[in-house]
């Protein structure tokens, strides 16, 4: 084989090989854009019902938290990062789905820290939830 078609075979496996990379980066692109914003889908086609001003922090599965040692919520189901939050079960029903800040969250679990109207999301690390800043957002119940 001439020093010429080795040449051209290996541009061809290289343009197959960048094809390839490109086609994978491609389908990874819209499936992340799909996982985004499939909640804020479903929000679109539910009946939100307004909760208020909520004040919004976090907490996590250590004592100083108050979260305990556990990894299962007050409805025995496991924590979500960033998904689970806990409640005052008198303002928020336990298991109800709520939605502050365009994200979907469900509330499973209480501690101490959530009397009235003040929700805590559940980190994984506390090193998150100190760099957690808490803020004040509008809540939203939806409706089954």
């Amino acid at each position: 084989m001439s020093k010429s078609k080795r040449i051209e075979k290996r541009r061809m496996r290289k343009r197959r090989r960048n094809a390839i990379g490109i086609t994978l980066l491609l389908i990874f692109a819209f499936t992340a854009v799909d996982i985004l914003f499939t909640d804020n889908a479903k929000i679109e086609g539910q009946e939100l019902k307004p909760l208020g001003t909520f004040e919004i922090t976090s907490y996590c599965s250590c004592n100083v938290c108050g979260g305990g040692k556990t990894y299962l919520t007050a409805t025995f189901k496991e924590r979500q990062t960033d998904y689970t939050v806990a409640v005052d079960p008198n303002v928020i029903p336990l298991g109800s789905r709520i939605v502050f800040d365009g994200k979907t969250y469900v509330a499973d679990d209480t501690i101490a820290a959530t009397q009235g109207k003040t929700i805590a999301i559940y980190k994984t690390w506390h090193d998150d939830v100190e760099d957690f800043a808490t803020y004040n957002a509008e809540v939203f119940l939806i409706k089954k």
